[in-house]
C-alpha cells in the first residue's frame, strides 16, 4: 500500500510544477478566448502565475543539480575516508605484528 503513495509523491514532486503551468497556459488561453469584464487583469495575473511557476521549476533543477553534486562529493570523501582507515588498520597491523615478534624471540 505504501509503494504506489510513493510513486504518486514522486511523480508530483517531479512533474507538479509542469501540470501547474499547462493548467495556467489553459486558464490563460480561455481568458483569451471568452474574455470578461477583467479581461486584461487575468491576462496579466495568469501570465504573472506562469512566470513564477517558470522561476520555481528552474530553482528545482539547479536544486536537484546541487543535490546530485553533494552526493558525488559525499562518495568521494566516503571513499577517502576508508582509504584512510585502510592505511590506518595496516599500521596498526605491523605495530601488533612487530610487537608479537619482539614477545616471541623474547620467550
Amino acid at each position: 500500500m505504501d509503494i504506489p503513495l510513493t510513486h504518486a509523491k514522486k511523480f508530483l514532486l517531479t512533474y507538479g510544477l509542469h501540470i501547474i503551468l499547462a493548467i495556467s497556459i489553459l486558464r490563460l488561453l480561455f481568458t483569451f478566448e471568452f474574455g470578461g469584464e477583467y479581461h486584461y487583469y487575468e491576462f496579466v495575473l495568469a501570465a504573472f502565475s506562469m512566470l513564477v511557476i517558470m522561476i520555481m521549476m528552474y530553482v528545482q533543477r539547479e536544486e536537484n543539480a546541487s543535490v546530485v553534486d553533494r552526493a558525488l562529493n559525499l562518495t568521494v570523501i566516503a571513499d577517502d575516508l576508508a582509504k584512510t582507515n585502510v592505511n590506518i588498520a595496516e599500521k596498526i597491523k605491523f605495530r601488533a605484528d612487530t610487537r608479537q615478534d619482539i614477545t616471541n624471540k623474547g620467550r
